[in-house]
C-alpha cells in the first residue's frame, strides 16, 4: 500500500506504524519514508534518538494521561498525539529545556 501511495504521490510525508522499533526503522530507511509512528510505551528515548540519527521523524501516540505527556516529551519525539492537550501545552516548554 505504501509503495502504491508513493508511486502516485512521491512527495507525501509517509510514516510507518509498527509495534517493533527495529522493523519500523528498517522499513522507513528502505522505503525512504518520513518517519515512524509508535505507541509511547513501545519506544525508548534512545530509540527516538536512533531514528533521528537516521533522519527519521517520530510520532508518539496513546499518550492519555498527564504523566504520559511528560514521558513522551522527555523522549524528544517530533510529534505527540495526546488526550491531554491543555496539559501538554502547559508543560511542554518546561520539559523541553
Amino acid at each position: 500500500f505504501i509503495r502504491i501511495l508513493l508511486n502516485k504521490k512521491p512527495n507525501l510525508d509517509v510514516f510507518i506504524y509498527s509495534h517493533n522499533f527495529e522493523d519500523a526503522l528498517a522499513i522507513a530507511n528502505q522505503m525512504n519514508l518520513k518517519g515512524i509512528t509508535m505507541e509511547n510505551e513501545e519506544i525508548s528515548a534512545e530509540q527516538v534518538k536512533a531514528a533521528h540519527a537516521n533522519n527519521k521523524q517520530v510520532t508518539l501516540w496513546n499518550v492519555r494521561f498527564e504523566n504520559q505527556n511528560i514521558e513522551a516529551i522527555e523522549k524528544n519525539p517530533d510529534h505527540i498525539q495526546t488526550d491531554k492537550l491543555k496539559h501538554l501545552l502547559k508543560v511542554f516548554d518546561k520539559y523541553k529545556k
